[in-house]
């Protein structure tokens, strides 16, 4: 009687716990699937689903991301006792590497400009990785430590400049990089001058 108690209780043991009785897992859908796993294949044509996929149509947006890292307005040092008025107007942007192109960058160019309309002289520096932007404490020190220029033969950049010559006319343009990481060829593009002086 004892032997069959004991085959009793593990034979209940064996049921309770058989990963073969207890319903399989895989016939339910788990519940911590990311969203992106779940509609592979279903009608997405298996790309991957971000989410600004989601956003309403209507909602302004722009066309490719990026960031500005760094704002640097410049005042006339000359300028002491009177009301600080800005001379230039320095930015860096961080933007995503595969929407850096002519287009995306003329579309860039004129949004700063027309944003940053004070002061007139404006310099924009596009960057498409963190390896050619200087941290804070880089900049701080440049007399100690060694430019980061040297990893933009690696990583596509653009400057855009917006000025006006000697005889007071405005400019505005911007060089930038085209070709494969190691062998850029550096193009220039003439803007109109949104701005007036």
């Amino acid at each position: 009687m004892k032997i069959f108690k004991t085959v009793l209780i593990i034979g209940c043991f064996y049921l309770a716990f058989s990963p073969s009785v207890v319903s399989p897992q895989s016939a339910e859908k788990p519940k911590d699937k990311s969203l992106s796993t779940w509609t592979k294949g279903k009608g997405t044509n298996n790309r991957k689903v971000e989410p600004g996929d989601y956003f309403s149509k209507n909602e302004i947006k722009s066309p490719f991301r990026y960031v500005i890292v760094d704002d640097d307005l410049q005042f006339n040092d000359s300028d002491e006792g009177k009301d600080k008025v800005p001379v230039r107007h320095y930015l860096k942007v961080l933007m995503e590497e595969q929407a850096f192109n002519k287009a995306n960058l003329i579309y860039l160019f004129k949004y700063l400009s027309n944003f940053y309309t004070d002061p007139f002289y404006l310099d924009v520096e596009v960057h498409t990785s963190l390896m050619t932007v200087e941290t804070p404490e880089e900049s701080a020190a440049m007399s100690t430590h060694s430019s980061r220029d040297g990893f933009r033969q690696f990583h596509k950049t653009a400057t855009y400049t917006r000025n006006t010559d000697i005889y007071e006319r405005c400019y505005a343009g911007f060089l930038y990089d085209t070709g494969k990481p190691g062998n850029f060829v550096v193009k220039y593009v003439k803007l109109t001058c949104l701005t007036k002086k």
